[in-house]
């Protein structure tokens, strides 16, 4: 982030304060050229002080407003042009209320969103931890799903296997629809009864020191019939070539076109419903996307899924999905395994 002696960023989004910071619990970070203030209220004012040593922790007092007294420090080293991350309605009319005519204020949501596209070294650590607490997660999901489980009771068994290990956290609500209702890509029943010859999707997601991991597999409890076989060794071949299509400097639009294409021929175009990825990082969902829209490029550092589906009203849904690392002249899969869908 270049400095200019008139210039200020102002970053409001917490995910954004936590990569920049690597620390949680502040609420606001104002980037000059000579300082970088940290901006907390009391609750979180002594660790800060403690753990952000390079930082001028600024405390907001119990009844002061945190963006007033964020426009009076940019008023007194006489900041010209404050820009700010992201900021809502009513904290950008805040912003400009306690500004003035010599400050220009301007929204950029984008700037630290592309840094966070690609991952540090230590990022993908913690991102290889997530995976591997998801794959626990998912394994878990093999062994317990059988007849007359609740899905409510699976989500249990899977959040449970994670939470128990190394400090796991689980990174969004655990998804397991079955039946019919896996025809619903982001649908769960938690009362409904496992059945003898049910489709069953089951969504996981772990996080590793604030970092995520995503993975979906699809089961079938019995015997698969044949168009469930059929449906399911279609997504497998649509995700293994989207896999593949995964190259450092590809168009993330080509990649989705991959794997859609495959899905097309078998005829089952118009139950793919989603984009076929996203970047994960501090957030489960980040870019860059990867979708037939997309306009991001992919590249070496990039952590994405792929994870194409098909969902059939009245008769269920297949997702499988992964989270993968690209490389300069390779891919690394973070989750994996567990591809064994007759139960």
């Amino acid at each position: 982030m270049s400095r200019n002696k008139n210039k200020g960023f102002l970053v409001l989004n917490n995910f954004n304060l936590l990569y920049l910071l690597g620390l949680s619990g502040s609420s606001a970070l104002l980037i000059t050229n000579k300082k970088n203030f940290v901006y907390s209220h009391q609750v979180n004012y002594a660790y800060l002080k403690q753990e952000g040593n390079d930082f001028t922790i600024m405390k907001i007092n119990p009844g002061e407003n945190i963006l007033k007294e964020i426009m009076k420090q940019v008023k007194k080293i006489q900041i010209k042009n404050l820009i700010v991350d992201s900021a809502s309605i009513e904290s950008w009319n805040t912003l400009t209320k306690f500004s003035n005519k010599n400050i220009k204020l301007e929204i950029d949501g984008n700037l630290i969103k592309n840094m966070r596209k690609i991952k540090t070294s230590e990022e993908i650590n913690h991102l290889r931890k997530a995976g591997e607490l998801t794959m626990r997660g998912m394994q878990v999901a093999s062994e317990v799903i059988s007849p007359g489980m609740k899905e409510a009771e699976i989500v249990a068994e899977i959040e449970y296997s994670i939470r128990k290990n190394d400090f796991g956290r689980i990174a969004f609500e655990t998804i397991v629809a079955s039946g019919k209702n896996s025809a619903f890509p982001h649908g769960s029943f938690p009362s409904k009864e496992i059945k003898k010859g049910d489709i069953v999707v089951v969504d996981v997601g772990a996080k590793y020191n604030h970092y995520c991991s995503d993975m979906s597999r699809t089961f079938v409890v019995g015997k698969t019939s044949i168009k469930q076989k059929k449906i399911i060794q279609t997504v497998q071949r649509a995700q293994k070539e989207g896999i593949q299509g995964l190259k450092d400097g590809v168009d993330a639009k080509y990649v989705d076109n991959v794997s859609r294409e495959i899905i097309n021929i078998e005829g089952y175009g118009d139950y793919f419903v989603h984009s076929l990825g996203h970047g994960v990082g501090l957030e489960v969902h980040e870019q860059p996307i990867i979708s037939s829209a997309s306009q991001d490029k992919l590249v070496s550092g990039n952590v994405v899924t792929v994870e194409p589906g098909i969902y059939i009203p009245d008769f269920g849904g297949v997702r499988i999905e992964d989270t993968i690392l690209i490389k300069k002249d390779s891919i690394e899969k973070l989750t994996t395994g567990i591809n064994n869908f007759e139960l």
